[in-house]
């Protein structure tokens, strides 16, 4: 599983636009997104320099996960997506991992905003400190809950995952 950049070539575009077109019959694009990032244009502006975005592709799926950074004073902001079908997965999960190890390489500390209260305890269990709701944060009328990870935290996060993936593992050999 390798993490691909954002370049602005032909073929990301169409796979961005095929991508958009997902999050759009899935009903994501409003959980997401800002407002102002909801069209096909506006999503594309958020991974024009000196912002980045990665993603994961495969043939068969297209891209099924994406994150996008932006340089917050001495941290980084990034916001992530996962293809409905990977969201239980361990696949998915080592996806978002992989995106904040890449941010935690370049800052010490990660920001997330999200308007879905409903993924706010999964973040914490990812190791995210929640920092606080804001009122009306997402837009005139929505609640956001901001979050942060740190590199401690995310060292933390994966030695426990590693350990109960070993664990399993073990069970299922039943050693």
């Amino acid at each position: 599983m390798s993490i691909r950049q954002y370049t602005g070539t032909d073929e990301e575009d169409l796979a961005i636009g095929v991508w958009w077109l997902k999050m759009k019959a899935d009903g994501d694009l409003e959980d997401m997104l800002a407002p102002s990032a909801r069209s096909l244009h506006g999503l594309m502006r958020m991974f024009q320099p000196p912002n980045v975005m990665l993603y994961h592709s495969d043939e068969a799926h297209g891209i099924w996960a994406a994150a996008w950074y932006e340089q917050l004073m001495n941290g980084v902001f990034m916001g992530a997506w996962l293809a409905r079908e990977e969201r239980k997965s361990k696949r998915g999960l080592r996806a978002i991992l992989s995106f904040a190890e890449v941010a935690l390489q370049a800052s010490s500390t990660l920001f997330v905003v999200t308007k879905q209260e409903r993924i706010v305890d999964e973040l914490r269990r990812l190791g995210y400190a929640l920092l606080t709701k804001a009122p009306r944060l997402w837009s005139a009328s929505e609640d956001a809950w901001i979050l942060m990870l740190t590199r401690p935290a995310h060292e933390a996060t994966k030695g426990r995952l590693r350990r109960l993936y070993e664990k399993k593992e073990v069970m299922a050999h039943g050693r």
